[in-house]
């Protein structure tokens, strides 16, 4: 058997068999069979025993053999095409007409390409659900604002919503980039399909017919219209940019939960969102390698730094898996501190709402400026005594206690309930949730409920 890619990370086993070494090799006979078949319907003399042999063997890969003959020949994809031959020695004549190595190595990898950015989106199906769960449960929920001095209140809600939003925008962004994915094709050494068109005696319909044959059989929207004899390496700079944008996404609500862990706020799985931020950050950087291989892809020469390349793709496919099991693991065993939330949004609660407290002294009776003095005073002085080291805020003690002010504390609290600053906060979550996000998932209904094992 093949070594197969690092189980890096501990990805799903979905993505761990993407780029496995037997996916690979395994995907170049089907391309092989894909081509015959093609050609069959074509017009060229492949019998249908010829195609059935070829199909009783797409999987029953004769490891061995191909390793001597690898190390024979120094080319894994001759070796295998030995391999294959062996097994099917009535097809031995019709395996890779018109073919070259580069037909099952780049196809392949835009094969392998589509289907990790198929898992990715998968998952961020399910994160977008994991997150908008999160954003419904707490939308409600008033909390203080992290931001400016003054800053108004928000809903843990809200920031879930943020959260929802930024990975809602990833899975559109992996969708745009599955849309516009197309297969190379049959094209020969430098793109100009020259191998067909002599197998075709020069019959260039035949020639397009069978890369759109291609393209269908093998599941794609179709080929690119132009190229070398190797896909632009701009594809994987696309996807890979993709996923940096998923990482920036899984980053920030990480470290937004690991924030509120530390305030007291959130009951929140840290080991595992602080592993998703370590990936995330392994993601950007890999997403970085591809720009400086597609911009050496020179005139029609293989790509340079293709070393670069194969391992920068999988670490990255593998380290997005496992990073977003986390970041919804971690969204759906967190729990709010509800009673801490209170109490860290009290600190500040008091000073965001001296306008009203002036305002409700006013219908008291006082007189405006009156009012609006004894309330800064106040203000000044519980703010001074919070610098001393007070547990708490006590700027409504204060102005209750004050018979100049001749309020009650009933009044007072009832004036300052959290719920009562943060109505736009709940307003915009819902609508996220309501006009956005509820449709979104309903149509990827079939996406949904993966068994995830962050702990495998």
């Amino acid at each position: 058997m093949p070594q197969q890619q690092p189980a890096a990370h501990r990805a799903g086993r979905e993505m761990q068999e993407i780029f496995s070494d037997d996916m690979k090799f395994r995907t170049w006979r089907r391309l092989w069979l894909t081509l015959a078949e093609a050609e069959a319907e074509l017009g060229l003399p492949i019998s249908g025993s010829q195609l059935g042999e070829m199909r009783e063997h797409l999987d029953d890969i004769n490891y061995g053999f191909a390793a001597l003959k690898e190390r024979e020949l120094r080319q894994d994809v001759a070796a295998h095409l030995h391999a294959f031959a062996a097994q099917c020695p009535k097809a031995r004549a019709v395996l890779a007409l018109g073919a070259d190595e580069a037909f099952v190595e780049e196809n392949g990898e835009l094969i392998r390409l589509r289907a990790g950015l198929m898992r990715i989106r998968s998952l961020l199906a399910n994160a977008v659900a994991a997150a908008a769960d999160f954003a419904e449960r707490y939308q409600r929920l008033p909390c203080r604002a992290c931001g400016a001095p003054g800053s108004a209140p928000v809903t843990l809600g809200k920031r879930a919503a943020v959260w929802t939003g930024e990975l809602l925008s990833d899975l559109e962004a992996a969708e745009h980039e599955l849309a516009g994915l197309r297969l190379l094709g049959c094209r020969g050494s430098s793109g100009t399909d020259d191998r067909l068109y002599a197998l075709f005696r020069g019959d260039m319909e035949k020639v397009e017919t069978l890369q759109r044959l291609l393209a269908e059989k093998l599941g794609f929207a179709g080929c690119y219209a132009v190229s070398t004899g190797y896909y632009s390496r701009k594809v994987d700079l696309r996807a890979l940019q993709v996923l940096a944008g998923v990482a920036v996404s899984v980053l920030r609500c990480a470290n937004d939960m690991r924030q509120l862990a530390l305030d007291g706020e959130l009951n929140t799985p840290r080991q595992a969102l602080e592993k998703a931020s370590g990936l995330a950050r392994l993601v950007m950087q890999a997403a970085a390698l591809p720009a400086g291989v597609a911009g050496a892809q020179c005139l029609e020469q293989k790509p340079q730094d293709e070393a670069c390349r194969r391992a920068a793709v999988p670490e990255a496919f593998l380290a997005a898996d496992r990073m977003l099991v986390l970041l919804i693991h971690g969204l759906e065993n967190s729990e709010a501190h509800v009673r801490r939330a209170a109490e860290n949004l009290m600190l500040e609660l008091p000073f965001l709402a001296a306008g009203r407290i002036v305002s409700l002294l006013v219908r008291k009776g006082l007189e405006p400026e009156r009012a609006r003095l004894l309330v800064e005073r106040h203000a000044a002085e519980a703010e001074q005594a919070l610098r001393d080291g007070a547990a708490e805020n006590d700027l409504l003690r204060r102005i209750a206690t004050d018979p100049a002010c001749r309020i009650s504390p009933a009044e007072l609290a009832a004036a300052l309930r959290g719920e009562n600053f943060t109505a736009l906060a709940e307003r915009q979550t819902a609508a996220l949730l309501h006009d956005t996000v509820d449709p979104m998932l309903a149509e990827r209904k079939r996406l949904l409920g993966l068994a995830l094992q962050p702990d495998d």
